[in-house]
């Protein structure tokens, strides 16, 4: 089995619904989110995976029976996002490479300008989950600008791990 092969099953078999594979160099005309080296001068891969939010909650959230529904499984999403990202870690650095879990949400680079007298709100994450989960062939890009994975559609979260490792990339997914 071939690293790139270990890793995709290793995601799998702890919940993701899809995972994939892109190399740098596949944002060379990206917009600057799309720099993995913004977070590590190393990267030269990233390991793209998606989990659903499921869809027990959603009923109660809509029907204004509580909104903790979705605050508890947002947190729920997020901690297996970044324990899946752990597993994929682990793998990497036994096999002598380097690795990052990217967080998925709530960080921005320090040059958003909120700070600045007046504003500007174009804020942009160290790395984009979205882009990589395009590049990766793990979703495409559906017209509100969310990732969309057929079956599942935006009902999903994002998550990715950098590495040195010079895995093979997958091809991006056809748009449906």
């Amino acid at each position: 089995m071939t690293l790139e092969e270990d890793l995709k099953s290793l995601a799998i078999d702890e919940g993701c619904i899809r995972v994939g594979i892109a190399r740098r160099d596949a944002f060379s005309e990206a917009p600057p989110s799309a720099e993995m080296r913004y977070l590590e001068p190393w990267a030269e891969a990233v390991v793209s995976f998606a989990v659903t939010t499921g869809t027990d909650w959603i009923r109660d959230y809509l029907g204004k029976k509580t909104r903790m529904v979705m605050r508890d499984n947002m947190h729920y999403v997020y901690h297996e996002l970044y324990r899946i990202g752990v597993v994929l870690s682990d793998r990497l650095k036994a096999g002598d490479h380097q690795a990052h879990i990217i967080v998925p949400n709530g960080l921005y680079r320090p040059d958003h300008t909120f700070e600045k007298n007046i504003p500007n709100h174009d804020v942009k994450p160290p790395l984009s989950l979205r882009y990589m989960a395009v590049g990766a062939g793990v979703g495409t890009f559906g017209w509100s600008g969310n990732v969309m994975i057929p079956g599942y559609w935006c009902n999903i979260y994002l998550g990715g791990v950098l590495t040195d490792a010079p895995l093979r990339p997958d091809s991006p997914m056809a748009e449906t």
